[in-house]
């Protein structure tokens, strides 16, 4: 049985790795779990895939089928496992910095993947494979490969009988997926309240306000320093600046390069209270956000703090909040309030307009709004208002 752990290392950021029940690494996919590091994946990205491919390796491995004996008839098996047999991936439990998951009996735990996941899920282990012959580790994947063409996404938006198709290669074993228009998962204002008052302590807070207020990535909070504000720059409004200062953590990299977001003084003036009254200082630490006590006390606060203070909250308070969430409900709140999607865009540094364009689509509650309008103005006779 395999699993995910995670390794610490003195001055550098930590690596997931795969061992076996003894705490052996398993030797092909440290090459991977290496490759991924030097690709400069973010942590959460690299588990991801990692976790995806301990639950192949202990698929292969309760069937007694080597590594390197696996066929595309093989890889066709798993997929009918994860849409029929489809096993929830283990749930970790972090302690002493050792991720150890439960046992999982695939026959106590039936249920259903999306077409998506299987996909991804597929794509995590294509890549290992794709890694290994990099490494000439491996003479052939497994993954059947089939000649196709794909449009060009550079018109997606309009004109789509111009699009150039290209070759490319497409995996004969992808799953189709049927197409739901999912809304945009967003927090609205008493649940942001109620899990605000939740948070303990002046750190915590300033936290959420800085994601709620400006929908940052959480990489992207850590990577503050304490000088990257700029009170007063437009009356009322300052600058938090996002600096690139070619981080070697992933975790704290800029995935999309630097850039200003105005924000409130009242936002920047709480940061300086933080700063002046309740960071701990430790002399050649300059990133804002700090642990508070405990033997890291001063140091760079990390991800998993983060993360960990939210699901602390959450589970105070009976709302389910992650850092994330916090970026798609300023997102939403923006294009409700009637901003463009060139700002939103520009504002919370997406790479794409295609992945702003998610916001584009009204979500149940403001289709519910609008249609409460228009039976209101119904029955007033003044239909052309709403």
């Amino acid at each position: 049985m395999y699993k995910l752990v995670t390794a610490s290392y003195d001055n550098e950021p930590d690596q997931y790795l795969i061992v076996d029940d003894n705490y052996e690494i398993h030797e092909k996919t440290l090459y991977f779990s290496n490759w991924l590091r030097s690709k400069g994946y973010a942590l959460n990205i690299q588990s991801g895939y990692l976790r995806d491919l301990t639950i192949y390796l202990n698929y292969i491995d309760e069937r007694d089928i080597n590594l390197e004996e696996v066929t595309p008839l093989h890889i066709t098996g798993y997929v009918s496992f994860l849409r029929g047999l489809a096993v929830t991936a283990p749930k970790a439990e972090k302690k002493d910095k050792i991720l150890k998951f439960k046992g999982v009996d695939e026959n106590d735990q039936r249920t259903t993947r999306e077409g998506t996941t299987i996909n991804r899920m597929l794509a995590s282990v294509s890549s290992f494979y794709k890694c290994l012959e990099v490494c000439e580790m491996t003479e052939k994947s497994p993954f059947v490969m089939l000649d196709g063409v794909r449009p060009n996404g550079i018109y997606k938006a309009f004109l789509s009988y111009t699009k150039n198709r290209v070759n490319t290669a497409k995996s004969y074993h992808k799953v189709k997926d049927k197409y739901i228009n999912r809304s945009i998962e967003r927090l609205f204002s008493d649940e942001i309240e109620t899990f605000y008052q939740g948070l303990v302590g002046l750190r915590n807070q300033l936290i959420f306000d800085i994601l709620y207020g400006t929908g940052m990535r959480i990489g992207e909070l850590q990577s503050l320093y304490v000088s990257d504000y700029t009170i007063g720059w437009r009356g009322e409004f300052g600058l938090i600046h996002l600096v690139d200062r070619d981080e070697t953590d992933p975790s704290r990299m800029l995935k999309t390069g630097p850039r200003d977001i105005p924000v409130t003084n009242e936002l920047l003036f709480k940061i300086e209270e933080y700063i002046t009254e309740v960071r701990p200082y430790i002399e050649g630490v300059d990133y804002l956000f700090v642990a508070e006590s405990g033997i890291t006390k001063g140091k760079a606060l990390s991800r998993s703090s983060i993360e960990k203070l939210f699901k602390t909250c959450s589970e105070k308070t009976d709302i389910r909040c992650h850092p994330h969430l916090l970026r798609h409900t300023h997102c939403t709140e923006l294009k409700e309030a009637g901003f463009d999607l060139l700002h939103i865009g520009t504002r919370v540094g997406h790479k794409s307009m295609y992945t702003t364009q998610k916001y584009s689509h009204p979500s149940l509650v403001s289709q519910a709004e609008t249609y409460m309008r228009f039976e209101k103005n119904r029955e007033k006779g003044r239909i052309n208002e709403c």
